[in-house]
């Protein structure tokens, strides 16, 4: 019994070309599928589209409707135990927000600052003196809480905060409420 052992070696640079190419096809499609639907959902969940108040100062997505009641940098925070000092290098920055329309369900809305150079501070980098309840806070109100919402923000003695944000990651994206600032 002889046994051919040329039939499987290489027939030519066309059949190792060709397969190299399907095989890249493959893999290349198989990425692509998989990276696209991640990074449709990635693009799906960030707020690009920013939606800005009216001559009023009141910025309305659906039935929700938020105006930028005060921007103000603080020297510090009464937090009704002590008087917070903002430490060496640092600033502290007051957003109060206020509930003009609301939907007939709230939903949870995340606040951040966007500053003059691109940075983006967001409620992790409140101060440590706020209220912990006031880290996320509702696209509405209950008659609990009332309409007005108040956060405090520790950011770099170098940040120029020239924008307010408000989002919700359930509801709007990608829109958000921008309210432009001066620092």
């Amino acid at each position: 019994m002889s046994v051919d052992l040329a039939y499987g070696r290489n027939r030519g640079p066309g059949r190792t070309v060709a397969l190299v190419v399907t095989a890249l096809l493959a893999v290349g499609a198989m990425v692509v599928t998989v990276g696209w639907s991640d990074a449709r959902r990635w693009w799906d969940a960030q707020p690009r589209t920013a939606v800005v108040p009216d001559d009023d100062g009141v910025a309305t997505i659906g039935d929700v409707a938020f105006r930028l009641s005060s921007f103000e940098r603080l020297a510090s925070i009464d937090t009704g135990f002590e008087i917070w000092q903002a430490p060496a290098g640092t600033q502290l920055w007051r957003v109060e927000t206020e509930v003009v329309a609301q939907g007939e369900e709230a939903s949870a809305c995340d606040l951040e600052l966007l500053t003059a150079d691109g940075r983006v501070f967001t409620r992790s980098d409140q101060a440590p003196a706020a209220d912990v309840a006031s880290w996320s806070f509702y696209c509405g109100y209950d008659e609990e809480d009332g309409p007005t919402q108040i956060v405090d923000f520790l950011l770099p003695a170098d940040a120029e905060p020239v924008q307010v944000r408000i989002y919700s990651q359930f509801d709007t994206l990608p829109r958000y409420w921008a309210f432009d600032v001066d620092a």
